[in-house]
């Protein structure tokens, strides 16, 4: 089948092939399909889709010093386990955090958030 089909071939994807793939066992974990990739496999795909860089914007940098300004406990750009990374996780008083996500324009084409954007926020 398709998935015996993706590990044979396990040596041949690039590393952007292998974080789409991360991205499509997430879909398939959110669906509940059962189709799972072979262990090994989902490592690499999860090892390539969390090692590419990222890059925080000025908007970003301006709410979190807001964030600090007002002696708020945060951890910046927080590694979820699902590979995805969140900007700001705030500690708050009763011990819970919330996650801050900083969208700027660049996240948006009319209005609408862009593909990607609705991939990390589900």
């Amino acid at each position: 089948g398709y998935v015996s089909a993706l590990a044979s071939n396990e040596k041949v994807f690039s590393g952007e092939q292998l974080a789409q793939l991360h991205q499509w066992q997430l879909w398939q974990q959110e669906m509940e399909s059962g189709i799972e990739l072979p262990q090994s496999l989902q490592a690499k795909c999860r090892n390539a889709f969390t090692s590419r860089g990222y890059s925080e914007s000025k908007l970003q940098n301006d709410v979190v010093g807001e964030l600090k300004a007002a002696r708020l406990v945060i951890d910046e750009e927080v590694l979820l386990g699902s590979g995805y990374r969140i900007d700001a996780l705030v500690k708050v008083g009763d011990g819970r955090r919330v996650a801050v996500e900083v969208d700027g324009p660049s996240h948006f084409i009319d209005r609408r958030p862009t593909g990607s954007t609705i991939l990390k926020h589900r």
